[in-house]
């Protein structure tokens, strides 16, 4: 059928475009060991599966062509191969180009850059399944009457009022920042600066990123702090206790406002909310996934870019000019 692909046309277009730059011709299979080498920092399965990844790679070209990489993935998509093997496999067949490249065995100027820009074309895109983010942050948000003192009735007793005055500034932080609910419980006192409104987290893989804050949450964070009577460096503490809260302390925090609010709001809702908000608001891509500690921009855009229904509409009626 015309504009279909055959495996074995696969491999005629992946013909010898590109000749390794060596003296004497080698297979590429023959330079897999020394890449599983280069990759000894790399975890052991890590090291698995893209020797893997490589080997296979090896077998399907004896000679790198420009659409090396989409052909690969085109075949493993032809052989029924997971769309998580499909995607290692094409990152060990990347790196392992990478290596060849750096180890003077491609030409200096093959362009790994275009042909993985191939691959994209091509690779079946996973699309993450993010609820639809109603109203339910600015609504558990008016129940915390930030700016009605009779409405708030905080306890009076002093442990009651240190968690109440607790809890209403992790749910500011949580809508700020939009960080996750472990980032929220391991924040240092020595990691804030509220006079200049920010503060450092640690997010996955102990990777630092440095957060925002809003002078309102920067004023209920010296409430909280001011009311203590420790000298621990915990940000959020048990109260009893004074022992830095753990992650399930965060969605507890929620638990008062949901039920003043009548909504379910987790965590990670302020997370999505957090990024949306910030997407209307004009932020570029790349600003929000730094300041959501987001290790790619693609995974920023895969989960929080999309438009819902009620959104594609409203911009397509106001680009008709009907008569």
């Amino acid at each position: 059928m015309e504009g279909t692909i055959s495996r074995d046309s696969l491999r005629h277009v992946n013909g010898n475009n590109a000749v390794l730059d060596t003296g004497q011709r080698r297979p590429l299979g023959w330079f897999v060991e020394g890449f599983v080498r280069s990759l000894a920092a790399r975890a052991p399965g890590t090291r698995r599966t893209y020797r893997a990844g490589a080997i296979r790679f090896a077998s399907f070209t004896e000679s790198p062509a420009p659409n090396c990489l989409e052909q690969f993935y085109l075949e493993m998509t032809f052989d029924g191969l997971p769309d998580s093997t499909r995607a290692v496999y094409s990152a060990a067949a990347t790196a392992f180009l990478r290596w060849l490249i750096a180890d003077g065995q491609l030409p200096a100027d093959w362009n790994l850059v275009a042909a993985s820009e191939r691959l994209k074309a091509v690779r079946t895109k996973k699309v993450y399944a993010v609820r639809h983010i109603g109203n339910e942050v600015s609504l558990l948000l008016n129940a915390l009457a930030l700016d009605d003192p009779k409405a708030r009735q905080a306890p009076r007793k002093r442990l009651p009022k240190l968690r109440h005055y607790r809890d209403l500034a992790i749910v500011l932080m949580l809508y700020d920042t939009g960080a996750r609910r472990a980032e929220i419980a391991s924040l240092k006192r020595s990691y804030l600066d509220v006079g200049q409104r920010r503060a450092r987290v640690m997010g996955k893989g102990q990777k630092e990123r440095t957060v925002f804050f809003t002078p309102r949450t920067g004023h209920w964070l010296t409430e909280y702090l001011n009311r203590r009577e420790d000298n621990v460096d915990a940000a959020f503490l048990s109260h009893p206790g004074d022992r830095q809260v753990k992650p399930d302390v965060i969605r507890q925090a929620l638990r008062p406002f949901e039920k003043i609010a009548g909504v379910t709001c987790r965590p990670h809702t302020f997370r999505h909310d957090f990024a949306r908000r910030k997407l209307k608001q004009g932020l570029e891509m790349s600003q929000i996934a730094a300041l959501l500690g987001h290790a790619s921009v693609a995974t920023t855009a895969s989960i929080y870019a999309p438009y819902d229904t009620d959104q594609l509409q409203q911009a397509y009626n106001e680009s008709e000019h009907y008569e």
